[in-house]
């Protein structure tokens, strides 16, 4: 669960959509492309900005989940 700013109390948490998740993703300064794809193994969101590409980390079980950790990837640059 994420909230916003500082630590929240549970009542002022929220659980993301997945389309509000890949909007915060394609909001990116210098996204070309985001990509949310299907494999045998699991879900693999990604996404190039300005010539670099981060990856939500492989065979995630759900897009959600995938999405999530990719939105988690591009935070910690």
């Amino acid at each position: 669960v994420y909230s916003l700013g500082e630590l929240a109390r549970p009542e002022n948490w929220f659980i993301p959509t997945l389309e509000e998740l890949i909007e915060a993703c394609k909001k990116t300064e210098g996204c070309d492309h985001f990509i949310l794809e299907h494999l045998q193994l699991g879900w693999l969101a990604s996404i190039e900005a300005q010539d670099e590409q981060t990856y939500s980390g492989f065979h995630q079980s759900t897009a959600k989940e995938a999405v999530a950790r990719l939105w988690l990837a591009l935070k910690k640059q």
